[in-house]
């Protein structure tokens, strides 16, 4: 025969065992969470941090200088963005954020609108919000239309949505 516990008892237990966990994995969170983001060398002179620059940050948006030999190097992108949302989540609160991506620096905007030929250098785009578990990243193609006039970018690879 086994005894029960009372019914008082045992949300008591569960509600103290949930907390533990949630304690301990905050704590391993936090002890496991690097200090910055990857990097990888790809030879021996150039880093991640030579091959790109954070050129302006307004509001919820940063745009980056990525150089144009890097500029379709996915993992390259990823760790950038990704280093930009470790450091938006250091300072609490959701992570509302948009990133895109330049291959002039010249050309890099620090403010939105973009020009015609700001918007000819626009290579990626990531964006999150974690209040809506939104996540995307799309690579960005600048067509010329018939007209010769600029059209809006047009994604070139899926994108993901969490």
């Amino acid at each position: 025969m086994t005894a029960k516990l009372p019914p008082a008892r045992i949300v008591g237990l569960s509600i103290l065992g949930i907390c533990a966990i949630l304690l301990l994995l905050i704590v391993c969170a936090t002890l496991m969470s690097p200090d910055e983001p990857p990097r990888t060398v790809r030879n021996s002179t150039e880093t991640e941090e030579d091959a790109w620059e954070l050129v302006a940050e307004f509001g919820a948006v940063k745009t980056v200088y990525v150089r144009p030999g890097r500029i379709r190097d996915a993992v390259l992108l990823s760790n950038i963005a990704g280093g930009i949302v470790q450091e938006e989540q250091s300072i609490g609160g959701p992570v509302i954020v948009q990133v895109d991506f330049f291959d002039s620096r010249e050309w890099t905007p620090t403010k939105y609108p973009m020009t015609t030929t700001q918007l000819s250098h626009w290579k990626a785009q990531y964006g999150c919000n974690t209040n809506t578990d939104y996540e995307q990243f799309i690579f960005v193609d600048n067509a010329e239309s018939e007209t010769g006039m600029r059209t809006w970018p047009v994604p070139t690879e899926s994108s993901t949505k969490k």
